[in-house]
């Protein structure tokens, strides 16, 4: 199997013993990488994409969706104030998954349509987990998965802003595999307990659903 580091970290770590409960037989090879793999080449039986399945050589199961919310520390927020409209953020250190560099437009709603907004800050880094680290230390507003800063908002270690006008994006979770592996007993039972495990997407922050 292949995920992203970040939804093995967030979400499926927990998970798994569960699953090897369940399917105690069933061994598990896990392999973590933040760029998009052969699935086909690498003879992975199962990985979870987030965004588009554009291979069509490949079978897949959409089992969830993730939506981005934009957020920073409470330390930052005292010391640097709140955003009050998307044009403030270039008065704001603004921390970007470099390797992804469309992530650093910002899209917002307004009443002709939507408005994208270039973000900066004097940090970029490679990965998701590199950037919720650094959000949490205080050193700049991040915008990532709800997947990933779901726990650090509910503990209160992050508080989302501009939610209001942020454009979440909804982005579909699926799992995908080579069309012949989803008959196989191991593939077929992974991506049963992966439906039922994350079909509700569990990671969703209810508040900043109403206040779409």
């Amino acid at each position: 199997m292949n995920a992203s580091i970040a939804f093995v970290v967030h979400q499926l770590a927990a998970a798994l013993p569960d699953f090897h409960a369940s399917f105690p037989d069933i061994r598990l090879d896990l392999t973590l990488s933040d760029h998009v793999i052969d699935v086909i080449a690498e003879g992975v039986d199962v990985a979870v994409r987030i965004g588009a399945v554009k291979d069509e050589r490949l079978g897949f199961r959409r089992i969830a969706e993730i939506r981005r919310v934009i957020c920073a520390s409470p330390a930052y927020l005292a010391q640097h104030g709140a955003p009050l409209e998307p044009t403030d953020l270039a008065h704001h250190s603004c921390i970007n998954v470099a390797s992804s560099p469309h992530l650093s437009l910002w899209p917002f709603r307004r009443q002709d349509g939507i408005e994208i907004v270039e973000t900066r800050g004097p940090l970029n880094v490679d990965n998701a987990e590199g950037v919720l680290a650094l959000g949490v230390a205080g050193l700049g507003i991040i915008r990532l998965a709800d997947l990933v800063v779901a726990n650090a908002i509910r503990e209160g270690r992050l508080v989302p802003i501009l939610t209001e006008v942020h454009q979440s994006e909804p982005v579909p979770v699926s799992l995908v595999f080579p069309a012949l592996r989803q008959r196989l007993p191991r593939v077929r039972a992974f991506i049963d307990f992966m439906v039922a495990r994350f079909g509700s997407s569990p990671w969703r922050l209810d508040d900043l659903q109403r206040a779409r």
